[in-house]
C-alpha cells in the first residue's frame, strides 16, 4: 500500500492513510473516512484561511463581543463596504486622513497589496479587504517585520492545536518610512 498516493484517493480506492489536497475536501469523502483516515483540510476552512472570510467573521464576532474583538483594526470589505469606506475620508484634509492597506481579498503572497490614504485610488466594484493601517508599528533597526507562527490544526471538537516551537521573521529591506 501507498500511504501518500492521493492518486488513489480520489479515484474510489478506500485504501490510503492521508489525502493531500491543494483545495477543500467535501465533507462527503470526509464522511467515509475511516478512522486512521487524515486529510490537510477541514470542510469549511476557507472562512479562516482567505482574509475576506476571516475579516467577515472577525467583524461579525467583535459586533457580539465587542471588547474582546479589538486586537485587529477597522476592516472593509469592498465593494459592499465601499459608501462605508469612503465616509472616513469625510471632512479630513490630506495630511489628517488615516492610511489603509489594500489587499485583493483572493490574493497571496504580498501581490496587489498597496497602500493609500485616498479612496479614490480604490475601483468601487473591485474586491479589496481594507484594513486601517497602523501609526507607528513596532520596528526593528528602522525595519518593518512580521513573525510567522505555525500550528496544526488536529481537531476542532475538541479542539487540539499544537505550535511548532520554531517560527519565522520576514524583514523588510527598506528603512520605514
Amino acid at each position: 500500500m501507498d500511504n501518500w498516493n492521493y492518486e488513489n484517493a480520489g479515484t474510489g480506492n478506500d485504501d490510503w492513510d492521508i489525502f493531500w489536497s491543494d483545495a477543500g475536501v467535501l465533507p462527503e469523502r470526509i464522511s467515509k473516512m475511516k478512522p486512521y483516515q487524515k486529510v490537510n483540510h477541514f470542510p469549511g476552512m476557507y472562512q479562516l484561511s482567505r482574509k475576506n472570510h476571516l475579516a467577515r467573521n472577525l467583524v461579525k464576532m467583535q459586533k457580539e463581543f465587542d471588547k474582546a474583538y479589538r486586537f485587529f483594526p477597522k476592516t472593509f470589505l469592498l465593494p459592499s463596504e465601499f459608501g462605508e469606506f469612503k465616509n472616513t475620508f469625510a471632512n479630513k484634509s490630506v495630511a489628517n486622513r488615516p492610511v489603509y492597506i489594500v489587499k485583493p481579498e483572493a490574493g497571496c503572497q504580498g501581490k496587489g497589496i498597496f497602500m493609500t490614504n485616498n479612496y479614490e485610488d480604490l475601483n468601487p466594484d473591485d474586491h479589496y479587504v481594507v484594513q486601517q493601517y497602523i501609526k507607528k508599528p513596532m520596528l526593528i533597526d528602522d525595519l518593518k517585520f512580521d513573525c510567522r507562527l505555525y500550528v496544526m490544526l488536529l481537531s476542532v471538537d475538541p479542539l487540539r492545536i499544537y505550535l511548532f516551537k520554531e517560527g519565522l521573521a520576514r524583514f523588510s529591506t527598506d528603512a520605514y518610512k
